[in-house]
C-alpha cells in the first residue's frame, strides 16, 4: 500500500516516538511510506493534495528540501499523527482537519478520522463522556464558575488548559486558594480552561491505556499500558516533567470504562486512542498522537507495533485479538 504520515512539521519526528516505530514498521512491512508536515496540505476545487517526501531509515530533518505534491486520494491510507498541543499555529492545524475531513468525504482512508479529532481533539471532549467514567469535571471560560468549581470541591482540584500537553500549565489548587486567581489568570489567557476533582489514586501516577477499534490493544495476554509515576515531590506523572515510566495494569474498572465509551470512539472514527487513567477514572483522551508504543514494548516484549500497523493497514474494525 501507499501510506501518508502526516505530522506537525518534518524536523520533529525523533526515531524514539511512537509514529516514528509505526512509519518504520509500515516500511518494514512492504509499504510505500510517505511523510508531510501540517502545512504541507493544500485545497483546490478539484481536491485535497499534499506535498510529501518518501520516509527513509532516518526522520527527515526538515522541509527545506523539496517534496512530491500528491493528491491525497493517491494514498490508500493517511494516517493522523499531529499533536496540536505542540504546535505553534492551531487556526492552521484546525484548516487542515478541515481539508482531510473533505477528503474522507470523497472516500479517502484516514486515521483517525480527521472529523472525529475535530470534535473530540480537546480536553472539553471530557464532558461528552458518560459521568460514571470520569472525575467531576468542568470545562468553562467564565472565571466566576471556575472559582466557584474550585472551592466547591472540599478537597484538592486539578486545573488545566483545554489544549495543552506534556503536563504543561497543570495546577493543583485547594479550596479558597490565594493563588486562585493568579493561576486563572494564566489559564484563561490562553482559552478554555478544563477543571478536575483530585483522584486521591493518582498521587502514585497515572496509567496510560491504548485502545484500538474501541478495545484494549492486548498481545499475547498483555495489555499496551504504561504507568507513569510522578518524580518525588511532583504531583505530575508526565514523563517530559520528570514522570518515570513503569509497566502499567489494566483493571475491572477500567474496563469497564473502555466499554463504556468505546461507541462513542468508534461512532466518531476514533480507532487508535490512548486513555490516561487517573486511579480507574479516565482524566484525559488522547485522540491525535498515541504514545506509549516504545515503553511498553520494552516492558512486555510484544510487537504492538507490528499488530497495530497490520490492524489498520487491513483497514479491519473487528475487535483485536489476545
Amino acid at each position: 500500500m501507499r501510506l501518508l504520515f502526516l505530522v506537525n512539521e518534518l524536523g520533529s519526528l525523533k526515531p524514539s516516538q511512537s509514529t516514528f516505530l509505526l512509519l518504520q514498521e509500515a516500511r518494514r512491512q512492504g509499504h510505500e511510506v510517505f511523510v508531510c508536515g501540517v502545512r504541507d496540505v493544500s485545497s483546490r476545487s478539484a481536491g485535497v493534495s499534499v506535498r510529501v517526501w518518501r520516509a527513509g531509515e532516518h526522520p527527515p530533518p526538515s522541509s527545506d528540501c523539496p517534496g512530491e505534491v500528491l493528491r491525497v486520494d493517491a494514498f490508500d491510507r493517511v494516517l493522523i499523527r499531529t499533536n496540536p498541543g505542540r504546535y505553534h499555529d492551531a487556526p492552521l492545524h484546525t484548516a487542515m482537519l478541515h481539508q482531510l475531513a473533505r477528503a474522507e468525504r470523497a472516500g479517502v482512508k484516514i486515521f483517525n478520522s480527521p472529523a472525529g479529532l475535530l470534535s473530540a481533539g480537546s480536553k472539553l471532549f471530557l464532558t461528552e463522556l458518560p459521568e460514571e467514567t470520569i472525575p467531576t469535571t468542568i470545562a468553562s471560560g467564565d472565571r466566576a464558575e471556575l472559582r466557584s468549581f474550585v472551592n466547591a470541591q472540599g478537597r484538592t482540584t486539578v486545573l488545566k488548559p483545554a489544549l495543552g500537553t506534556r503536563g504543561n500549565g497543570v495546577f493543583f489548587l485547594e479550596p479558597q486558594d490565594r493563588n486562585l486567581d493568579v493561576v486563572l489568570d494564566a489559564l484563561l489567557a490562553q482559552g478554555l480552561v478544563i477543571g478536575q476533582g483530585f483522584v486521591p489514586d493518582a498521587r502514585a501516577g497515572d496509567t496510560r491505556v491504548v485502545l484500538l477499534d474501541g478495545e484494549v490493544l492486548e498481545l499475547g495476554g498483555r495489555a499496551l499500558a504504561v504507568r507513569r509515576v510522578p518524580a518525588k515531590g511532583s504531583l505530575r506523572s508526565n514523563v517530559h516533567v520528570g514522570g518515570v515510566p513503569t509497566p502499567g495494569v489494566v483493571t475491572s474498572e477500567m474496563r469497564a470504562c473502555v466499554r463504556a465509551i468505546a461507541p462513542i470512539l468508534q461512532a466518531r472514527g476514533l480507532r487508535l486512542v490512548g486513555l490516561d487513567f487517573f486511579g480507574d477514572l479516565i482524566g484525559e483522551v488522547n485522540v491525535f498522537s498515541t504514545g506509549g508504543f516504545g515503553d511498553a514494548q520494552d516492558f512486555f516484549e510484544r510487537n504492538f507495533v507490528e499488530h497495530t500497523v497490520a490492524r489498520l493497514c487491513a483497514g479491519t474494525s473487528t475487535p483485536s485479538s489476545n
